[in-house]
């Protein structure tokens, strides 16, 4: 049996997890921020096909932000069932009427949640990284495309002016639809509708915006993702801690069962497993209504 003087050493681990849980209130809150951006694009549209694509690529990143949600969402359901095990623990380890086989098939049963919590939550913190770094590439690959763009369109205006000259009397269409295309001297003058969104306001209003803004709007969005992903990161390390602990306390089983003069500091500690309990239940519930 290990020397008592591991005692407290264990126990103030024990404290040390459940006092530095996730910040589950950035999280929510910048949830709230980056989908409230992002779910404008569901119902976006433009005349420019250029600006579709835009729209679908950024549509396509908002779909995976949810995933990445869900993901979080289930570690945080697994993180509920742990603590709430944890408790009990905490609990059986103070009466000494439990034996030691009891309380280490319970760890192992917390083990195997532990790790189920820990891949999900370090699936859902790549999604996020992920997710991220496809919204700065969104931002970052457009000025360059907008380049190509206006020499596309500065080429086609070149080519209309020559036909113009050259047709001297023939009238020229000048504005065409999105598909549309006018033929003047064997010269196919393709339209370049503005690059436009038009983004929903409320329900049954819209307003148009250029993607330039829309663009910037984006770049905040990423910029945001920054601390979310911070705080989402340390979700996933959260669980190596939850894993390491347990092993600890595995190991320490003889020196903690039973022992009444540490009855009370277990109880103690147990209702702060019982706080971060509570912090799970309440990112569950509130990213459900995401």
């Amino acid at each position: 049996m290990k020397s008592d003087t591991s005692e407290p050493l264990v126990l103030s681990a024990i404290k040390s997890v459940a006092d530095d849980q996730p910040n589950f209130e950035v999280i929510v809150y910048r949830s709230c921020e980056i989908l409230a951006s992002i779910e404008r694009w569901d119902h976006a549209s433009s005349e420019s096909p250029f600006v579709m694509d835009i729209i679908r690529r950024v549509q396509e990143q908002g779909a995976n932000f949810k995933d990445a949600i869900r993901s979080s969402r289930e570690s945080a359901q697994h993180g509920s069932k742990f603590c709430a095990d944890f408790v009990t623990l905490l609990e059986v380890l103070g009466d000494s009427s439990t034996s030691r086989a009891e309380i280490r098939d319970h760890i192992h049963s917390m083990q195997r949640i532990a790790s189920e919590a820990h891949a999900s939550a370090q699936s859902a913190a790549e999604m996020f990284q992920v997710i991220r770094h496809g919204i700065y590439d969104i931002t970052s690959d457009v000025p360059g495309e907008v380049v190509k763009l206006e020499a596309k369109q500065k080429h086609v205006q070149r080519k209309l002016d020559i036909s113009e000259r050259r047709a001297q009397r023939v009238k020229v269409v000048k504005a065409v639809s999105a598909a549309g295309a006018a033929i003047a001297a064997g010269v196919s003058i393709v339209a370049f509708p503005p690059a436009m969104i038009v983004l929903p306001v409320q329900k049954r209003e819209k307003e148009k915006t250029s993607y330039e803004e829309q663009i910037g709007v984006l770049k905040d969005v990423a910029d945001t993702m920054v601390e979310f992903g911070s705080a989402v990161d340390f979700f996933a390390q959260y669980w190596i801690r939850m894993e390491t602990i347990l092993h600890v306390v595995n190991d320490r089983v003889d020196d903690l069962r039973g022992k009444k003069h540490l009855k009370m500091r277990l109880m103690t500690i147990k209702k702060d497993w019982e706080v971060v309990n509570s912090n799970f239940l309440d990112y569950v519930h509130k990213v459900s209504r995401l």
